[in-house]
């Protein structure tokens, strides 16, 4: 039996099993095994990348307060300014 991590590689590992298992036969201690089970076992923990803010660049910011200058609702207009003013350097 093998495991695989995600079904992708599992499939892959179905795919190959003809090959694989003539290359395990050539083992002593395997030359009797003829069957092979994979199953797919996702890891118990899986470190999460941390989430990074991409930075507004100077053209989006130019863009967004031309559409604060052309919005009729004035808490809009706020919100798109704030927004506007986050700026990479």
């Amino acid at each position: 039996m093998l495991s695989a991590e995600t079904a992708g590689k599992a499939s892959q590992i179905r795919f190959r099993q003809h090959e694989i298992m003539e290359k395990v036969r050539e083992y002593e201690l395997f030359r009797y095994v003829w069957k092979l089970k994979v199953k797919v076992t996702p890891p118990r923990f899986r470190e999460k990348p941390a989430f990074r803010k991409a930075p507004l660049s100077k053209e989006n910011a130019r863009l967004l307060k031309e559409e604060a200058g052309h919005t009729k609702d004035k808490k809009l207009r706020e919100v798109l300014e704030k927004l506007a003013s986050h700026v990479r350097d």
